[in-house]
């Protein structure tokens, strides 16, 4: 079984507090010295008082434990895409 589970603490942009990212299942293969991930979950984001569950694909690298993501959060209802690009740390 090839997955794992991929957590971002306290993940925000813009002026959205979007809390924890968890990812269950998050596919992953190793080659090279490089980690390649990808996954989907969804999150819940507060749109003028209404809570909305968008979905939500994370793909990325792991290598020498900096981790390169990109996060791309569907906004059902307002027809927008936010693409967030993500540099940190892996903490094992």
């Amino acid at each position: 079984n090839n997955t794992i589970t991929l957590s971002i603490a306290n993940f925000s942009f813009s002026s959205m507090n979007l809390g924890n990212f968890l990812i269950k299942g998050c596919n992953c293969t190793y080659a090279n010295g490089v980690y390649s991930l990808n996954g989907t979950t969804s999150v819940s984001v507060n749109l003028a008082g209404v809570s909305v569950a968008c979905p939500t694909q994370i793909t990325g690298t792991i290598t020498n434990d900096k981790a390169i993501l990109s996060i791309t959060i569907t906004v059902p209802g307002l027809n927008q895409t936010v693409i967030v690009n993500y540099t940190g740390s892996k903490n094992a």
